[in-house]
């Protein structure tokens, strides 16, 4: 049984460059960082031993500042490449039914077909709550977000609701 939608066309604005900044600088930190910062002690020894101090300076550049660079080079392009294609511009509906949303991908003049994807509720692993957006994070990939603007009182109250009965212990609040 459904609750309720919101719809909304994403706009430029929808998109918070400060949290993707912060992500991309300090999230997934643990994966990653362990190897490099191992591979930079190896080298900081190493260097130490040889008397060959300007290596430590080129493998922290190597393993951690360029890498960083350049996946934030290749995640705001990917962003503006994003908002500048068709594709993004097709009307959003989230659906909130008993169990799970479904986040559907409207048609177009451009684009007949539409697009949707089941989510379920027990897959949420938090709950981001920033200044213009909602978002339900699915694991690490995966994400359903809903910009404020689009949200109704009704809608609102409703959000909240679920957030407070089901999601309040994956609750965060980010002032960003």
């Amino acid at each position: 049984m459904k609750f309720f939608s919101v719809s909304f066309l994403p706009e430029k604005q929808d998109i918070n460059r400060k949290a993707i900044l912060i992500s991309i600088l300090f999230g997934d930190m643990k994966s990653k960082m362990l190897s490099r910062m191992i591979i930079i002690c190896m080298f900081i020894c190493f260097g130490f031993l040889m008397s060959q101090y300007e290596l430590i300076y080129y493998a922290f550049l190597s393993f951690i500042v360029i890498p960083k660079i350049s996946e934030l080079i290749t995640v705001f392009s990917q962003i503006k490449k994003n908002n500048e294609s068709h594709m993004a511009r097709r009307p959003v509906t989230v659906d909130f039914f008993g169990d799970h949303i479904i986040y559907r991908f409207g048609s177009t003049e451009r684009f007949r077909g539409s697009f949707e994807k089941h989510y379920a509720f027990r897959d949420v692993t938090g709950v981001v709550d920033s200044k213009g957006a909602l978002a339900f994070s699915f694991g690490e990939r995966d994400s359903v977000v809903i910009p404020k603007r689009a949200l109704t009182d009704e809608s609102r109250q409703m959000i909240n609701n679920l957030i407070e009965n089901l999601f309040k212990s994956k609750l965060i609040r980010v002032d960003i």
